[in-house]
């Protein structure tokens, strides 16, 4: 038989061939079982852009808040358009009921590592479920979509130095993975709870600028789950959840703004904690990190929470922050001549945006001039004697490479009227690792881990405030 032949004769059969071979492709078996895959080596050729690491970090952890909250139509759309999706959701519906009834529960992944070949990303990360630990390896094309994945034992997947999390304490606590938000923009969120306590205090964490994943994964270090990890591991409960605008666009003809982006899963998150039997009488403490500090005196003044935590607080228009972020970046360039001119524009940019000259769909640091204008309304304003009563404390890391003095004296003076407690770190980076103030992307892919210090100190605080 001629190959021209074959092929007429398998052309009509070659769509179900095809979707055979893309099933047998995706297959994962149980860790101690073959890979029907036959995973291969990642060809390291390199480590990926910090941008580039950052995100797939974050698709990584999305793809397993997916699974875990039985969400396969949502995890198989991160796959690329050639796979057959109904049938890959029964694959990962599978996989995943075979391991939550083999390991227990789904907490985390740790040990996450990647390298880059020439025409991918290869992701490798430990699973930690409540009685194993098993591996994880996701290769994914340049559109980061997932090309393939497979389980594998943990002892196959590549050596990654950790650093230990000193005060983390998982027999201490359990993790549910929860929905909060609206029918239409529904966000995959991470509760910590501390065993066998009725009604712990939780902390809500807000994020800085810009769409941040659950984690607020900075480079490789996802600082938010060590302060979730620490406090839970010390009878306080934590909410994560994704900013809105790192898992949804905006409706077509609309222009994003704050309240859509931030105040609405604000409020969400709260009627979702005051819903759960076991959190339904629990003090609220609202953890707000740099930008979304600025909304605190506008949300203390609305009786929703028990305290207020800042961490590296600005409540400066962002603006003045966004640029300083940029000016630090460019002035860092070789070619000075370059770096002072775009330095230059941006500044008469952000000048048109405080007089209101750009025009509201106009763009900058990637956001519509209108997002700016409508921060008005937020804008932080003094507190009058007695209007607050309400604790605060605010933690400020020396080696941050935003630091600004004005930041400091704006919260004094507008907290100044309220019970306000404050505490510097002289050692530590934005992140609140220990770390170096001129080299923050080194910092941000060096592995590290929130100061026991400042696990301390809202420890601390989160007593008073259960003590009022």
């Amino acid at each position: 038989m001629n190959f021209a032949k074959l092929i007429r004769i398998l052309k009509p059969i070659l769509p179900n061939i095809r979707s055979i071979l893309l099933l047998l492709i995706l297959t994962t078996s149980i860790p101690n079982a073959r890979s029907l895959i036959g995973l291969e080596k990642a060809e390291k050729s390199g480590i990926p852009a910090q941008k580039i690491s950052t995100e797939i970090y974050s698709k990584a952890i999305l793809f397993l808040d997916y699974l875990a909250s039985l969400d396969f139509q949502s995890a198989s759309k991160m796959f690329h358009d050639g796979f057959p999706k109904a049938q890959l959701r029964t694959q990962l519906k599978q996989t995943w009921s075979q391991n939550i009834s083999s390991y227990g529960n789904y907490r985390e992944l740790r040990q996450m590592s990647i390298s880059e070949s020439e025409h991918a990303f290869h992701f490798y990360a430990k699973v930690i479920f409540d009685k194993k630990k098993i591996g994880l390896n996701l290769v994914l094309n340049n559109q980061l979509k997932i090309n393939r994945y497979a389980y594998l034992p943990a002892r196959k997947l590549p050596f990654t130095p950790q650093v230990n999390i000193p005060y983390d304490r998982p027999n201490k606590y359990t993790i549910e993975h929860i929905l909060i938000g609206s029918k239409r923009y529904p966000l995959k969120s991470r509760l910590y709870l501390p065993n066998d306590i009725e009604n712990p205090s939780v902390v809500i964490l807000t994020h800085d600028f810009g769409p941040q994943d659950l984690e607020h994964r900075t480079g490789i270090n996802g600082f938010f789950t060590d302060i979730a990890k620490g406090l839970a591991s010390n009878k306080i409960g934590c909410l994560l959840y994704p900013k809105r605008s790192h898992v949804y666009r905006i409706p077509e003809g609309q222009l994003i703004n704050p309240s859509w982006e931030i105040i609405e899963d604000i409020y969400n998150a709260i009627f979702r904690i005051k819903t759960l039997s076991k959190t339904r009488n629990s003090n609220l403490i609202l953890l707000s990190y740099g930008f979304s500090s600025y909304f605190v005196p506008y949300l203390a003044r609305k009786k929703l929470f028990n305290g207020y935590v800042l961490l590296n607080p600005s409540l400066r228009n962002p603006l003045d922050v966004l640029f300083e972020i940029e000016e630090f970046f460019l002035a860092k360039k070789s070619d000075s001549k370059t770096s002072d001119n775009e330095i230059f524009n941006l500044y008469n940019r952000v000048k048109m945006v405080h007089k209101k000259e750009l025009d509201r769909h106009d763009e900058i640091f990637n956001y519509p001039a209108s997002y700016f204008y409508s921060l008005e309304r937020f804008k932080p304003i003094a507190f009058k004697k007695h209007e607050i009563q309400e604790p605060f404390l605010s933690l400020i890391a020396s080696r941050d490479f935003v630091s600004n003095p004005v930041d400091y004296q704006l919260i004094k003076t507008i907290l100044s009227e309220s019970l306000h407690y404050s505490e510097s770190f002289p050692m530590l980076n934005r992140i609140f690792h220990v770390g170096n103030q001129m080299n923050p992307k080194q910092d941000f892919l060096t592995p590290g881990v929130v100061s026991a210090h400042v696990i301390g100190e809202i420890k601390k605080f989160i007593n008073i405030v259960d003590k009022k």
